[in-house]
């Protein structure tokens, strides 16, 4: 054996042993293992989002239900209250917001019944219980406003806020419907609520 062969012998023996590669750990920190992670993240992400929007969705027919329900709950408390306003203005356009309310929930009421085969009662416990939770709220707030004296105020700004409400439910309603009667019944309710809002919105008991 040569000087350079010892030298080389020598040199392989005191060489640090490579350890064996770990493959299950290079490959969960390896690009292709972080992007295969992302995509199964971003999935699942899709998904339930998929089902949060599609569970909100509401079919025409329990859209017109809740708008029918929110419009009678108003009702309701517009006749409550109406007695005690002291504004004759205010008072005359009260009447005048319940007469379109009436004929709005019929006209929706009888598009359910000859659409649906609908019948009073058959609304969910969950869509009641909403309607009757929020005409209660209104008329928590009406009848404080009463037994504290200023109830034209609060009248007339409450039946503004409701108006805008039920208007984007009807609007919301006649993209959802294809008949046209109903439909011409819908924008005239939608025209004359418009009109009692300006009403209800300008009104000051200073006037």
């Amino acid at each position: 054996m040569n000087q350079q062969e010892y030298l080389s012998q020598i040199s392989g023996n005191v060489r640090p042993v490579k350890q064996p590669k770990q493959g299950g750990k290079n490959f969960l920190s390896s690009p292709i293992a972080k992007a295969l992670l992302f995509g199964v993240v971003a999935l699942i992400v899709i998904i339930i989002m998929g089902s949060i929007l599609g569970g909100n969705k509401k079919s025409p027919k329990d859209s017109l239900i809740n708008l029918m329900l929110h419009i009678d709950g108003t009702s309701e408390q517009i006749t409550e209250y109406q007695a005690y306003i002291r504004d004759s203005s205010l008072r005359a356009n009260g009447a005048s917001l319940n007469t379109v309310l009436a004929d709005a929930s019929k006209a929706v009421n009888d598009y359910l019944v000859a659409k649906y085969s609908f019948k009073s009662g058959s609304e969910s416990k969950s869509a009641q219980a909403k309607a009757d939770e929020n005409a209660a709220a209104l008329g928590d707030e009406l009848f404080e406003a009463r037994i504290n004296g200023w109830l034209d105020t609060v009248f007339a700004r409450k039946m503004a806020y409701e108006i805008t409400l039920i208007k984007t439910e009807i609007d919301s309603a006649y993209n959802m419907v294809k008949d046209d009667s109903f439909k011409s019944s819908l924008s005239s309710s939608y025209n004359s609520l418009t009109n009692l809002y300006d009403l209800f919105d300008s009104f000051s008991e200073n006037n």
